[in-house]
């Protein structure tokens, strides 16, 4: 890949690209042979900027792990928000680049750059989320009110965090705080409700939260499927030694009564999660040069999917994930990094129990019975002369999968990149990202055989990995005032993993021969004085796949804008967003209209450890279908709600 400064960036890549692209990605790994060589014989040069490539914020998470070098990642403090949005996906999905895609509800899983489902990797500091569940990783089990802030990287991220992540990843940074915190919030057409204690001292803090809604409504009065019922308890501490820093974090989730909300809803199929748990736990090392780090994720979700007078499906899923990364820093005039990466599945097991409505229930039966094996090494290095930087990485790792009654599956896994930044003038500057990733079909792709919530699935045990290569190129104007950001990309696909119907009750997958996506991202922030400030971003987006057919989760072009003002006494934001008409779609997608949607917040100090704030969604009432998923629903309609926080004086 090729990198440039540190800030925001944007736009979709066209068609000329193709052929550099195509010349740049065959042997990309010798080129990085090469590029390592000459970085450890090179003389020292000075730096011109330490690439941070962190917007929005600006701010890159403490203790993290993950590359720093990706041309268009960012960082959102929570804290800096108008008002805490309900879900991750609402969060970031407002971020260029981002929009939502599946169906509706709690469960609403994102897209980015095009790019969705199991190809969007989620984490927990280190910890990375997997799922079986084939709509991709929600995290929506994590309450964003309890967080420091999320990492958006946007393009392939397979060298610095593993297999998958060919759109990007969203990264969640647990927050810390000093001293005793409180909130409570109400509002919306489904009644949401959440409440938050946070509790922090020098070396250990503690949250807890509480979030619920019942069903919510379109403008119609069409009812949506919304309803859950969610409890977060999140414990992290830290001790310091002369020689190095010990970190543990600990997150416990427990949610019921989820509605997965579709067109189907309530006549043809009601598709409830009575019961979602999760524990994540990461403890870690941390000195001057190193880092170490070990995790644990079990999670158990439970699908009931009611054919109203024919059968209640009951799908009862469980999984233990565990693994250790190891991470090493120096310098000899290029910035080292490598590191060793484990990640092990343990108990992935799926049983189905189908209940006629009319007569006795059938024996219960394994629809997957599964582990896996993932080991992986990989180097990084970044060198500055004068007011260019060069960056490369590769990453080498092997994948072993076992699922009862077939035979153990085995894939070689090698993902690299190559950047480059360059400083060209005052307040200028730009960046190149030459990137390969590589995904394997996960286990339920591959092995599981049953019902889910979109209807019966058959898995397809002789999925390819898939391949993304990528060109990202972008431009940064920052002059402390204006910072501008753009980005236009292009990505080949091989081997894309598609899903397809059987038959009109049946999915499976399938490897298409090939596909690309190109576009464009951008984020722009003017500050007209020390109180008021305008955003405006954007994205476009297009791809097809081999046989000149439109790819899935496309993501419809958008254009927004916002103000935010922060005065002495008070603090308002509005925001705007316009999005574009989508009919370029894959066969099983829907076409989608424009949409004009409108929302703000008012926050009111009421003393000096009291805020009171109120918002609005959907002010234009608008009526509109969330995403181009042929079962998604229309948005909610007009809400408004009021939050009222409370924290001691510090």
């Amino acid at each position: 890949m090729l990198f440039l400064t540190p800030h925001r960036q944007g736009h979709p890549g066209v068609q000329p690209l193709t052929s550099l692209f195509m010349r740049c990605s065959i042997g990309t790994h010798h080129y990085i042979i090469c590029f390592l060589l000459a970085c450890a014989t090179a003389s020292p040069g000075s730096w011109a900027a330490e690439l941070e490539n962190i917007v929005v914020t600006g701010r890159k998470p403490a203790g993290s792990t993950g590359s720093q070098l990706h041309g268009f990642s960012s960082y959102t403090q929570v804290e800096d928000l108008p008002n805490v949005p309900p879900t991750l996906s609402s969060l970031v999905s407002r971020l260029p680049g981002v929009a939502l895609a599946g169906q509706g509800g709690l469960l609403q899983t994102v897209a980015i750059r095009g790019l969705s489902r199991q190809r969007v990797g989620s984490y927990f500091l280190d910890i990375p989320i997997l799922t079986e569940r084939r709509a991709g990783t929600a995290a929506s089990f994590i309450d964003p009110a309890i967080l420091d802030g999320v990492e958006l990287v946007r393009g392939p991220a397979t060298t610095a965090y593993g297999s998958g992540n060919l759109g990007g990843l969203i990264r969640s940074i647990p927050g810390t705080t000093t001293g005793l915190e409180a909130r409570l919030g109400w509002g919306g057409s489904g009644s949401e409700n959440n409440q938050l204690v946070r509790y922090g001292e020098q070396n250990f803090y503690a949250a807890l939260s509480h979030r619920g809604s019942n069903d919510a409504e379109t403008p119609d009065g069409t009812p949506l499927h919304t309803r859950f019922d969610q409890w977060n308890l999140l414990l992290g501490g830290e001790y310091n030694t002369e020689s190095a820093t010990y970190r543990a974090v600990t997150l416990l989730t427990d949610a019921n009564d989820i509605g997965k909300s579709n067109v189907r809803y309530p006549d043809d199929r009601v598709t409830t999660y009575p019961d979602e748990r999760h524990w994540l736990s990461q403890i870690s090392r941390l000195t001057e040069s190193d880092q170490i780090h070990a995790f644990v994720h079990y999670q158990d979700l439970s699908t009931e999917v009611l054919r109203p007078g024919v059968r209640l499906d009951v799908v009862d899923s469980s999984s233990i994930d565990f693994g250790a990364r190891y991470v090493r820093e120096w310098e000899t005039g290029t910035d080292w990094r490598w590191g060793l990466d484990y990640l092990g599945r343990r108990n992935v097991d799926i049983d189905e129990q189908r209940k006629p409505i009319d007569g006795l229930p059938e024996p219960s039966m394994a629809s997957l019975r599964a582990e896996q094996n993932e080991i992986a090494v990989f180097v990084e290095a970044k060198r500055s002369w004068s007011e260019f930087t060069a960056t490369a990485g590769a990453r080498l790792g092997t994948q072993q999968q076992n699922a009862e009654g077939w035979s153990e599956e085995n894939e070689s896994l090698v993902s690299a990149y190559l950047g480059a930044n360059w400083s060209f003038a005052t307040d200028w500057s730009a960046n190149a990202e030459l990137s390969r990733g590589v995904r394997v079909a996960n286990l339920s792709e591959k092995f599981f055989s049953g019902t889910t919530g979109r209807g019966l699935v058959q898995g397809n045990p002789n999925l390819s990995p898939e391949i993304a290569d990528n060109i990202d190129l972008g431009v940064i104007y920052d002059n402390g005032r204006l910072q501008v950001e753009t980005h236009f990309f292009y990505m080949e696909l091989d081997d894309f993993i598609e899903r397809v119907p059987l038959s009109t009750e049946i999915l499976s997958f399938r490897n298409l021969d090939g596909g690309h996506i190109n576009g464009m991202d951008f984020d722009a922030r003017l500050g007209l004085n020390e109180k008021l400030e305008i955003g405006l971003g954007g994205q476009i987006q297009s791809g097809e796949n081999g046989e000149g057919n439109n790819l899935q989760d496309i993501s419809p072009n958008r254009l927004s804008l916002n103000a935010l003002y922060r005065g002495a006494t008070w603090q308002w934001s509005l925001d705007y967003q316009h999005r574009f008409e989508h009919d370029d779609v894959a066969a099983t997608e829907q076409s989608i209209g424009s949409a004009d949607l409108l929302s703000f917040s008012i926050t009111k100090p009421l003393s000096e450890s009291m805020v009171l704030s109120v918002w609005g969604r959907n002010l234009l009432d608008q009526t509109y279908i969330l995403t181009t998923d042929e079962l998604s629903t229309a948005g909610e309609k007009i809400a408004f709600g009021v939050e009222w926080s409370w924290r001691s004086m510090r």
